[in-house]
C-alpha cells in the first residue's frame, strides 16, 4: 500500500514526532464480481469524477442509453474499471453513460441523478477499490495542517506547451548562445503576461554531461532529452558529478524575473544503474508530497540529511531525496500525471514512490541540487544519468468545489423574492409592471454561454460563489428580466476545455432549471466552440426572431478545435474570431460581458462582441448584476411603429421641399422641369467602423445611414424618371435590391441588418457597375459611395488597416466604372477613425483640371449626412433641355 506525507512549513513541529502515528490510511472495499455478473452496482447517486484525466467517454444527452448498452460501451475501452448511468427518468440525463478508468476509484461526486457502477472483467486486476488519502502531518498542540493546495489545471504552468529556445546549458552545447542556460518559451502566464523557465548552472559550481538536454521524449524508455518537444523537461550529467542549478522564471517580452504566485515542482524517475546513485536537494518551498515509507526511493525532510544541515536558514524549508532502487528504463513515466506500478524487464516497482512533489508560493526562483555519486569506481564518469522534471504531477491534489449553499430569499426592488428588480422596457424605461408598462418588443431567442474554466474559482472562497452565485445568478436574472419583456426562448452552454449545451432553445424556466443543477468543471477556456455550439443552436430559431448570443467571460481563448490548451495560443483566439464573425454573418448579436480577473483581454472581447455590445465589470464577479440593465436593454428592440415627423411640406417623414433641376425648390415635383432619367446604385459601408463607438442598436447605420438612402430615394424620384439599386458592404458584398423602382428600394433599405467586419470598398463598386451596366440606353448612370472609412478588403480576401492591394484594386474598379462604364461615381464620406478622404476624392468623378468639380462630399458625423443630400440631388438632377443642348 502507498502512503505519501504532505509536509508543509506550519506543521514542522510534527517532524520530531514518531511519523507513523501522524498517518491514516483508509481501505475502502468493492462489490466482488463472483457470479459471472457483466457489471455490478458500486454507489447508488455518484457519478466518475470530472477534470482528473481519469474520463474516457460520455454519451450526449439527447441519445439516451440502456444499461446493458451503456455496460458494452465501457467493456469496449480496454481500461474502462467504472461507468455511470443517468437514472432518473424524466430528467434531462437520463439514459446518458460516462466511462471512467481505474484512477478514478476512491474520487468518485455524489450526483443524485446518476449510479455508479464496476465492470467485471474476466480480467480485472485485484484491490483496483483502495481508496490513497494524503493525511497532513500534525501534532498535539496543532490542529490538522491544510494539504498541498490545489491549482487548477487551466492555471498550472506546462513543459508540454512551451518551446525550447536555448540549450546552452554550462556553455557545453548544442546551441552557441551567450546564456549558457536551457530555456522553455511559453511554460505559463502571470496576469496575462507569458513567461519562460531558464535554467543555468550556479556560480561557483561546475557541470559536464554525457547525453542530451531539453525535453524527455515520449515513449523512449531512455529518458533522452533531446526532443523538440515533451511533457517532461529533461537534464543529462556525467555520473561522479555533481552540481546545483538555478530555476528562474522571466517573462517572454520583458526579461525581467516574474514572480510565480503558485506552482507546482515535480522531480521523477529517483533510481539507480548498477555503477550510479541519483540523489537531488531542493530548497525555499512551501510545501512537499513523497512516500513516507521510503519503499524505492528514501526522501528527508529538513535536517536529517547532510545537505539540508548545510543550508543556510534563509533557503527555507529542505527535502534530499535519494535513489535505493534500480531503473530499467521502462519504468520511466510517460507522462507526469500518469505515474503508478509497473512490471518490466523483471522489474516491479511504483514510479510515484520514485518521485515528489513541492508547492512554491510566490517565488521568481529556485535551486535544485543534483548528485550523481558512484557506486563502484570501475568506468565511473563515462556514462550519464537524466534528471526528469515537471510541474504538476499525479502528486497533485484534485481541485473539489462544496455544493453551493441555497442563499435566503432576497426580495428585490419590485418585492419579489429573489426577482430581477426592475423590468428594462425596449424604450429604456424601467417597471415593475412590464406587461402594462412597456410597448411591446420584438420576440428574442437567446443563447447565454458561461464560462467555467479555471480562472473563475481560482481564487475563490470555499463552496465558489463566482460560479455558484454570480454567475449563475446574473444568468437567471438576465432571463427573467428578457422573459418579462418579451416573447423569448434561451438555450445554456457552458464552456471550459470543452463546450457543452446544457439547454436546447426552450422556455425561460427550463431554461433557469437547468442552470440552477450546472456544476462547475473547471478547465481551459474553450471560448470558440462555444460561440460555433450558439450559432447553430440560434440557427433553429424562427426567422420572426431576432438573435442574441450572450458570452460571460472572465479570460482570454486558451483552447482551439484540435484540442491544444495553451495560456498563450494565438490559434485560439483567430478561431474565436471567426466562429464569432460566423454568428454575425448569420444575423446573431453578439454580447460580450467580461470580468475583469488575471487572465482578462478587454481586446479580444470587444473583437468578438457586436458593436456598441461588449460590457464588463472590474471589482469581480459579485458586480455583474450591475451590468444586468445594460444587456437586457442591448437585447431588447421595440417593435417598430415609425413615429411621423411632418416635412416642410407637411408631408409625413417626407424628404421636404424637392430639388428641381434648375435650381428651384418646391413641395410639388410636378412644377419642376423635367429631369433627364436616371439608374442609381446606393453603396452603404456597413463595416464595423460604423458601429464600434456607436450605442446599442446602432444609430449611426439604423437611423442615419438608413435614413440618408431613403430620403436620397424620394428626392430624386419625385424630380425624373428614375430606378435605384441597393448594395450593401461589409467584408462581403451584397446586392441587396437589384433596379427597380423607388418603393422597393426603400423597403429594402428598411429591411438591411448592420452586419460588421472589413470594408470591401472594391467589391462595394464592381457589384454597381454590373448591376448599372443593366440600365436603360437612355438613362443617366450614377453610383453613390456611402462609406466612412478606406478600403480593407481585396479580391483575394486579404484584409488590413494596411492593405494597399485593397486601396489599388478600389481604384482601379473605380477607373472601370468611370472611363469604360461612364457612370458618374459619388463619394460621401464621414470623418470616423479609420477616414481617408484623399482614397474617396481620388475615387470620386470630376476633373478640376478640367473645371470639372470632384464630385465627393464628407461630413464629420453619422448624424450630419442628411446635410449633404441637396448636393447629392443637385448633382444627379439634370434638366433635359439642358442636356439636349449640351
Amino acid at each position: 500500500m502507498k502512503k505519501f506525507i504532505t509536509f508543509d512549513i506550519r506543521t514542522l513541529t510534527c517532524v520530531a514526532l514518531v511519523i507513523i502515528a501522524c498517518l491514516t490510511l483508509r481501505v475502502k472495499a468493492e462489490p466482488e464480481c463472483n457470479n459471472g455478473e457483466d457489471y455490478v452496482l458500486l454507489k447508488s447517486q455518484s457519478r466518475c469524477p470530472k477534470n482528473i484525466g481519469v474520463s474516457l467517454f460520455r454519451t450526449p444527452n439527447n441519445d439516451p442509453k440502456s444499461l446493458d448498452v451503456c455496460a458494452g460501451i465501457c467493456e469496449d475501452y480496454p481500461n474502462c474499471d467504472y461507468f455511470t448511468y443517468g437514472s432518473v427518468v424524466g430528467d434531462k440525463r437520463y439514459g446518458s453513460c460516462i466511462g471512467c478508468d481505474a484512477g478514478a476509484a476512491g474520487k468518485f461526486t455524489d450526483i443524485a441523478v446518476f449510479d455508479l457502477y464496476k465492470l467485471c472483467r474476466s480480467t480485472t486486476t485485484e484491490g483496483l477499490g483502495l481508496g490513497l488519502e494524503t493525511t497532513p502531518i500534525t501534532s498535539d498542540d496543532s490542529e490538522a495542517d491544510a494539504a498541498i493546495p490545489c491549482i487548477p489545471v487551466s492555471m498550472d504552468l506546462a513543459f508540454s506547451t512551451s518551446t525550447l529556445v536555448e540549450n546552452n546549458l554550462g556553455g557545453l552545447g548544442p546551441d552557441d548562445d551567450a546564456s549558457n542556460a536551457i530555456r522553455y518559451r511559453g511554460v505559463g502566464t502571470v496576469d496575462g503576461e507569458s513567461i519562460d523557465l531558464s535554467i543555468t548552472v550556479k556560480d561557483g559550481e561546475t557541470y559536464d554531461r554525457k547525453g542530451g538536454n531539453g525535453f524527455s521524449c515520449a515513449g523512449d524508455t531512455t529518458s533522452a532529452g533531446d526532443c523538440a518537444s515533451g511533457h517532461f523537461g529533461s537534464i543529462n550529467m556525467l555520473s561522479g558529478e555533481s552540481t546545483t542549478l538555478n530555476f528562474s522564471f522571466i517573462g517572454t517580452e520583458s526579461g525581467e524575473l516574474v514572480n510565480v504566485p503558485e506552482f507546482y515542482f515535480s522531480v521523477f524517475d529517483i533510481d539507480q544503474s548498477n555503477s550510479v546513485y541519483e540523489r537531488y536537494g531542493i530548497t525555499g518551498f512551501d510545501s512537499a508530497t513523497y512516500d513516507i515509507d521510503n519503499k524505492e526511493a528514501k526522501f528527508t525532510l529538513g535536517e536529517g540529511s547532510d545537505f539540508c544541515i548545510s543550508q543556510p536558514a534563509s533557503n527555507g524549508n529542505c527535502l534530499y531525496a535519494e535513489s535505493t532502487n534500480i531503473g530499467k528504463g521502462c519504468d520511466n513515466p510517460i507522462r507526469p500525471d500518469e505515474i503508478g506500478e509497473f512490471n518490466c524487464l523483471n522489474n516491479q516497482g511504483d514510479s510515484s514512490l520514485r518521485s515528489f512533489l513541492v508547492y512554491y508560493k510566490n517565488t521568481n526562483k529556485f535551486e535544485v541540487h543534483w548528485e550523481n555519486p558512484c557506486r563502484v569506481q570501475k568506468n565511473c564518469g563515462k556514462n550519464g544519468r537524466n534528471f526528469l522534471f515537471a510541474f504538476r504531477s499525479g502528486l497533485a491534489p484534485v481541485c473539489e468545489t462544496l455544493p453551493p449553499v441555497a442563499p435566503a430569499c432576497v426580495p428585490d426592488e419590485c418585492d419579489v423574492c429573489d426577482g430581477p428588480g426592475k423590468y428594462t422596457c425596449c424604450d429604456g424605461t424601467e417597471t415593475c409592471e412590464p406587461e402594462t408598462t412597456c410597448p411591446p418588443s420584438q420576440p428574442i431567442s437567446v443563447c447565454i454561454a458561461l464560462d467555467e474554466s479555471g480562472s473563475v474559482c481560482h481564487e475563490d472562497e470555499e463552496g465558489c460563489p463566482n460560479w455558484n452565485v454570480h454567475i449563475k445568478g446574473f444568468a437567471k436574472n438576465l432571463i427573467q428580466g428578457l422573459d418579462g419583456v418579451a416573447n423569448s426562448e434561451f438555450a445554456i452552454v457552458t464552456f471550459a476545455q470543452f463546450s457543452e449545451i446544457d439547454q436546447d432553445l426552450s422556455i425561460a424556466s427550463d431554461a433557469m432549471n437547468t442552470i440552477d443543477v450546472l456544476e462547475y468543471r473547471d478547465g481551459w477556456t474553450n471560448t470558440q466552440e462555444a460561440i460555433d455550439q450558439c450559432r447553430m443552436e440560434l440557427e433553429k430559431a424562427s426567422t420572426d426572431r431576432l438573435k442574441y448570443m450572450i458570452l460571460v467571460t472572465d479570460g482570454l481563448p486558451t483552447n482551439n478545435k484540435a484540442n491544444e490548451p495553451n495560456q498563450i495560443c494565438s490559434s485560439c483566439k483567430d478561431e474565436a474570431r471567426v466562429e464569432a464573425q460566423d454568428a454575425k454573418d448569420a444575423d446573431i448579436s453578439i454580447i460580450s460581458v467580461g470580468v475583469n480577473t488575471a487572465s482578462f483581454n478587454e481586446t479580444i472581447l470587444r473583437e468578438l462582441a457586436s458593436p456598441g455590445m461588449y460590457f464588463s465589470v472590474t471589482g469581480g464577479f459579485d458586480e455583474l448584476y450591475k451590468e444586468i440593465e445594460k444587456v437586457n436593454q442591448a437585447a431588447n428592440r421595440c417593435i417598430s411603429e415609425e413615429t411621423c415627423v411632418p416635412d416642410e411640406c407637411d408631408v409625413c417623414n417626407g424628404p421636404g421641399e424637392y430639388l428641381c433641376c434648375d435650381g428651384s425648390q418646391s413641395c410639388n415635383p410636378e412644377d419642376c422641369p423635367r429631369s433627364m432619367p436616371v439608374s442609381v446604385c446606393i453603396a452603404l459601408d456597413e463595416s464595423g467602423s460604423v458601429c464600434k463607438d456607436d450605442g446599442p442598436d446602432c444609430p449611426n447605420w439604423n437611423v442615419h445611414t438608413k435614413g440618408f438612402a431613403k430620403k436620397l430615394i424620394q428626392g430624386i424620384d419625385g424630380v425624373s424618371d428614375a430606378q435605384f439599386a441597393v448594395v450593401s458592404f461589409a467584408r462581403k458584398i451584397d446586392l441587396d435590391q437589384g433596379l427597380s423602382d423607388a418603393e422597393s428600394a426603400i423597403q429594402t433599405i428598411n429591411a438591411l441588418e448592420y452586419r460588421d467586419g472589413w470594408t470591401n470598398t472594391q467589391g462595394a463598386i464592381e457589384a454597381c457597375r454590373k448591376e448599372l451596366e443593366n440600365a436603360p440606353d437612355d438613362h443617366l448612370t450614377y453610383l453613390v459611395l456611402v462609406t466612412d472609412g478606406f478600403p480593407t478588403v481585396d479580391k483575394d480576401n486579404n484584409v488590413g488597416h494596411n492593405c494597399n492591394s485593397c486601396i489599388y484594386q478600389a481604384e482601379d474598379e473605380a477607373n472601370i466604372a468611370k472611363e469604360d462604364a461612364g457612370i458618374k461615381i459619388i463619394s460621401v464620406g464621414v470623418r470616423t477613425s479609420l477616414y481617408n478622404p484623399a482614397v474617396l476624392e481620388t475615387l470620386a468623378s470630376g476633373d478640376p483640371s478640367n473645371g470639372e468639380p470632384k464630385l465627393f462630399f464628407d461630413v464629420t458625423d453619422f448624424d450630419e449626412l442628411d446635410n449633404t443630400i441637396e448636393d447629392v440631388n443637385r448633382v444627379t438632377n439634370i434638366c433635359q433641355n439642358d442636356a439636349a443642348s449640351a
